[in-house]
């Protein structure tokens, strides 16, 4: 297996009718339930894979109660999970603000971590993201009333954040749509220790459904 499956895999749970009926009712609600995304996330990988490893909020070979963590077949994923409702009045504050819980720390996190056998680690943050939409501009200008509605203006301001940090800008993540109006995403992003690449404006890449 490699880390793509993991994405694919919690895409198509969360895309299942009755999933994405919760999913529409979270989207209306100005709150964050990340409680719910993360024990989905453990019912969909053991469903997955029987005989996998999994645990929650515990430390692991250095990493400090991630989320989600999952070992199968010589392959251990560390993974954050945040849950970013858009019309939470301090959804920017997950991103980037003073709270120990945001997609900049838990990236700054996992790339501090000197773990051994590192190649058979894959540390991913997954943002449960919406209402949203993958561009909100036309490419090239950013969105003045809003950014926060979209993706990729939210993944530039935060290589931005790091970047200020001293830092490094992430890659462009994995999107998956997860309801079928296209209002709701998972992004998949890879905090890539040690990458030096930066993130353009509008550059968001948009998985096709699988």
């Amino acid at each position: 297996m490699n880390p793509e499956e993991l994405r694919t895999t919690l895409a198509a749970h969360f895309r299942a009718p009755a999933r994405q009926d919760v999913i529409r009712a979270i989207a209306k609600l100005p709150n964050f339930f990340e409680g719910w995304f993360t024990a989905e996330t453990l019912f969909a990988l053991q469903r997955r894979w029987p005989s996998a490893v999994l645990s929650s909020n515990t430390n692991h070979l250095g990493f400090r109660k991630p989320d989600v963590v999952f070992a199968y077949e010589g392959l251990t994923a560390i993974l954050e999970l945040k849950h970013i409702a858009t019309g939470h009045r301090d959804a920017q504050s997950r991103w980037d603000g003073a709270k120990d819980s945001t997609v900049a720390k838990d990236i700054e996190a996992l790339r501090l971590v000197q773990a051994q056998d590192a190649k058979n680690i894959t540390r991913r943050v997954l943002v449960f993201y919406g209402p949203a939409s993958p561009v909100a501009h036309s490419q090239g200008r950013t969105c003045e009333r809003n950014r926060l509605l979209c993706l990729a203006c939210s993944v530039q301001h935060l290589s931005s954040v790091l970047v200020s940090r001293g830092g490094e800008p992430v890659g462009d993540p994995a999107v998956e749509k997860l309801i079928d109006d296209g209002t709701f995403f998972l992004l998949d992003i890879t905090p890539h220790v040690g990458r030096t690449t930066s993130v353009s404006d509008a550059s968001v890449r948009k998985e096709k459904a699988t």
